[in-house]
């Protein structure tokens, strides 16, 4: 397989050596496109596209220009070109110290029988090192965005939310609002169509946020069916409940869904920045708070976090983890109630009520924490 078109960049006032140069590639069967300049206008200009060289040739000593300036030129405005100094007049002393400036070779015009050999493992070392570059990028994206919808993830999004609360604890800014929308039913619409086409709704919900809500700065898609927008701008986090009514006014457009129209809604929690934040993390956490309540209150709700619904879910937590212990330590009893027939007066039974008897509440009342533990498994 004969190599592929190779363009050169030849810094060289000498025509006759140019020439040695580019007959002595052409005979190790090199493919070259050759734009030799012989001064830094020339040189800057052959550095930009369209004809963005592959591989740069340098002399070191010029009537007009210099070497070791074209590297440092180089360097600065391609630095992922290799750069190698073919020269008649170098001391082994200039060209370690350019070796250490970046470029990748140098050679002595009475001694080029290499040369070729020197393009090739520039130009392989330079693919190897595009090919890292790619591989990396391609894992900073991965682990950055949704690979289903495009968006940003969650973790890119607490990052950026994290970096507009310092900015606005240092009042360099003003404090940023949340929104998160979730979709309503969205697992009924799974199990009625599929996860494939579950897929594609959230693909098209991602599009369809993106256009109906230009003044986020930033939507990300967080987990499920859930996507985060964040807003910085105090006209837009003012306005915040504003724009969110206006999304969900829009979702009763249909949404195209392999090959059928869906007619969705979406529940909204809201919070907005202030100083007692102490990281994105308790941001987005009271925002899926507001979220929750949100939801609960049917179809389309919307709900502007309170610090109360937070002391709520604590205090449910903590009834939650008391009443396990409970169970363990054996904390419950049951108090016998009769049942007295009023025709006769006569006791016809008893009723069975259990109580809980807390170390340190005393006697719980039943309202407290029977409806927690009719949730518990």
């Amino acid at each position: 397989m004969p190599d592929p078109l190779i363009r050169i960049l030849h810094l060289e006032d000498d025509p006759q050596d140019a020439e040695y140069i580019e007959s002595l590639l052409k005979a190790d069967k090199l493919i070259c496109e050759v734009n030799r300049v012989q001064d830094r206008e020339g040189f800057l200009i052959g550095l930009k596209e369209p004809w963005r060289p592959d591989l740069i040739l340098s002399d070191f000593t010029l009537p007009a220009f210099d070497g070791l300036s074209a590297l440092w030129e180089a360097r600065e405005k391609a630095p992922d070109i290799p750069f190698i100094f073919v020269s008649g007049s170098m001391g082994e002393g200039f060209a370690i110290d350019c070796l250490k400036q970046g470029a990748v070779d140098y050679l002595l015009k009475d001694k080029l029988a290499r040369l070729p050999a020197a393009i090739r493992r520039a130009l392989d070392e330079s693919r190897g090192r595009q090919e890292k570059k790619q591989a990396e990028e391609q894992l900073l994206y991965s682990a950055s965005h949704d690979r289903l919808t495009g968006l940003t993830n969650r973790t890119f999004f607490q990052q950026h939310l994290q970096e507009a609360l310092a900015r606005s604890t240092q009042k360099s800014s003003p404090p940023p609002a949340i929104a998160i929308v979730g979709l309503d039913d969205f697992k009924t619409i799974c199990d009625g169509f599929g996860w494939e086409a579950g897929n594609s709704l959230l693909q098209a919900v991602a599009g369809f946020i993106r256009r109906e809500a230009p003044s986020a700065k930033l939507i990300s898609r967080i987990g499920g069916d859930e996507f985060a927008l964040l807003f910085e701008s105090p006209a837009h986090t003012a306005n915040l409940v504003h724009a969110m009514e206006e999304l969900q006014s829009a979702f009763r457009k249909p949404l195209p869904c392999q090959g059928q129209d869906l007619y969705l809604s979406a529940g909204v929690g809201m919070a907005h920045g202030s100083p007692h934040y102490g990281s994105a993390e308790e941001m987005l956490r009271d925002c899926e708070n507001a979220l929750h309540h949100a939801k609960a209150s049917g179809k389309s709700g919307r709900v502007t976090f309170d610090p109360a619904m937070h002391r709520q879910t604590v205090a449910l937590l903590s009834v939650v983890n008391e009443l396990r212990q409970g169970i363990q330590r054996q904390q419950f009893c049951v108090h016998y109630q009769p049942v007295v027939d009023l025709a006769s007066g006569a006791v016809s039974g008893f009723e069975a009520l259990v109580r809980w008897q807390h170390p340190r509440r005393g006697l719980v009342q039943p309202l407290e924490f029977i409806p927690v533990a009719e949730r518990l498994h």
